[in-house]
């Protein structure tokens, strides 16, 4: 009779712990679906873990391999995924779930690449442009020059000119036929020379102004 009751005490314990282990597993399952829903993979992950620790259904393993995928751990998702297929022998996707697992294969296999590392580009050395050359303006210091010598020398010649004709206007009525007393024969001699000198200095300064002036010319059409 006392085994009896310890054998019937012994069945509702083991019922009611797995009402209870099945309880949590799914209150798990279900934490790990709204985790998943909202894209916080690493939660989905320990939520789907912890129900498969509980309650290893192996529906439970795709669920775990989505996780790893969408956190980027694409070989552990391609684990899962393939116990998950060895798990359940009847599929109903199982064609599509293998084309998926091909896929991240092909994902895989680039990442252990070794990427060869790009070569520089060459380096290229700008000159720097050259100084403009600096434009000198001409003086014309020549022409100038030339010019204001034959200035001088006209005004000069003029000046001479203006005297010797004073002279020869005041001896006019004093010489009869240009022939002077000896009293203005100085005055005579020297407005002679004043016109000699007018006749040397008048051609002179003009020929050197004209000089100054084709100077001044040749040097313009040079800039």
């Amino acid at each position: 009779m006392r085994g009896l009751v310890v054998g019937i005490l012994c069945c509702f314990a083991v019922s009611g712990y797995a009402r209870t282990s099945g309880d949590s597993a799914k209150a798990h399952y279900e934490a790990g679906e709204a985790y998943y829903s909202s894209t916080d993979y690493a939660s989905a992950l320990k939520e789907f873990t912890a129900s498969y620790g509980l309650e290893p259904r192996s529906a439970l393993l795709y669920d775990i391999a989505r996780c790893h995928e969408g956190l980027g751990n694409l070989e552990m998702a391609v684990n899962y995924f393939e116990s998950y297929l060895n798990a359940n022998s009847a599929v109903p996707d199982r064609m599509n779930i293998e084309q998926h697992i091909a896929n991240l294969k092909d994902r895989i296999q680039p990442e252990q690449k070794v990427e060869p590392k790009p070569v520089p580009p060459p380096v290229v050395v700008v000159q720097p442009a050259p100084p403009a050359p600096v434009r000198r303006h001409k003086s014309y210091k020549l022409a100038w020059a030339l010019g204001g010598t034959g200035l001088v020398l006209t005004l000069a010649g003029v000046g001479t000119g203006a005297y010797s004709l004073a002279t020869y206007n005041s001896l006019a009525g004093s010489c009869k036929n240009f022939i002077c007393s000896p009293s203005y024969s100085d005055k005579r001699d020297s407005g002679a020379a004043a016109g000699l000198a007018t006749d040397i200095l008048l051609p002179v300064g003009i020929g050197v102004m004209g000089a100054g002036l084709i100077t001044f010319i040749v040097e313009k059409t040079k800039r």
